[in-house]
């Protein structure tokens, strides 16, 4: 599942993508969260480092990134590898602006 979100407000800010996933008999294949920034300078990426796969319980996915400057366009991935036998279950996802750029 994908949102894109076509807001130049989103340039030099700090955001977390936060999302529950649970796996079931997920094989060959993993799932995970991502966010994908487009500019004039480019495309940046973040999927932090949390994976899921196989049979797994509900468990809380975060990543967090700097926007960069140019930034027009904010993509949030919440995604599987596919095709793969298995279930994959997201829910609770939300995008939050934490403040300026570079804050912690």
């Amino acid at each position: 599942m994908c949102q894109v979100f076509s807001n130049r407000s989103f340039s030099n800010k700090r955001v977390r993508l936060t999302a529950y996933i649970k796996t079931d008999s997920l094989r060959s294949s993993s799932a995970y969260i991502k966010v994908f920034t487009h500019g004039l300078s480019g495309i940046d990426q973040n999927a932090g480092n949390q994976i899921f796969s196989g049979t797994m319980d509900w468990g809380q996915a975060t990543v967090e990134m700097d926007v960069p400057p140019d930034t027009f366009e904010l993509w949030v991935w919440l995604s599987y590898t596919a095709p793969a036998p298995g279930r994959v279950y997201f829910d609770d996802a939300s995008l939050r602006v934490l403040g300026p750029a570079g804050t912690q």
